[in-house]
């Protein structure tokens, strides 16, 4: 079922310093992105476009799960903007009806077969900014224990779930074809919250 896109979205003002929508321009639409191409006016008053994705939700999540025993999970995936494999925590986006939470404790589940004890919330960041409207909510997964085989969606590429000391993390993420930033973004965030950085 094809999911609605209802993001409000802010015009803003050129004449304020921001970057002023003057026009929505919708390019491409699909159960899963909506391309604009916006007419706009710039801070310097000069007219012109400016490229837009959005997502139906405009929310995503991210996991990085930590076993009872402290190792990462990461996924060995394929990607294929990247042409190329490459490790990432479990991500994906929030559906309809959904919360951050329940999204990422479902994504964890699908892409890994692990459950997490308790989920840490770490943050909320653009992906890219300047052209990516959506966000992603961060969580460490502290104590997952495997619960079931991964069961991913039909439409991803999920070769193998691999156990990564932390001390390892950096290497291992550059064995492969790509290294997800996002990933290595999350696992600042976990030596950020070993340090007590972060409270339950």
């Amino acid at each position: 079922m094809k999911e609605e896109y209802k993001n409000p979205v802010p015009k803003g003002d050129h004449l304020s310093g921001e970057i002023e929508i003057t026009r929505q321009i919708a390019l491409f639409e699909n159960e899963y992105l909506r391309i604009y191409n916006d007419r706009v006016i710039f801070p310097s008053g000069k007219e012109g476009t400016y490229f837009r994705l959005e997502t139906p939700t405009n929310l995503g999540v991210g996991v990085l799960p930590v076993t009872e025993q402290g190792a990462l999970l990461l996924i060995k995936t394929y990607r294929h903007a990247a042409r190329g494999w490459g490790y990432e925590m479990p991500k994906g986006g929030v559906g309809q009806g959904e919360d951050a939470e329940q999204a990422a404790r479902r994504e964890l589940m699908e892409e890994t077969g692990y459950a997490a004890d308790r989920l840490v919330y770490l943050g909320e960041y653009y992906e890219s900014p300047a052209i990516y409207s959506s966000k992603m909510k961060f969580y460490l997964g502290l104590d997952c224990h495997r619960v079931e085989d991964i069961r991913c969606e039909d439409t991803e590429a999920i070769s193998a779930v691999e156990q990564v000391e932390a001390g390892d993390f950096l290497k291992k993420s550059c064995e492969l074809d790509f290294c997800d930033a996002i990933t290595e973004l999350a696992y600042y965030k976990y030596l950020a919250y070993k340090e007590g950085e972060y409270e339950l």
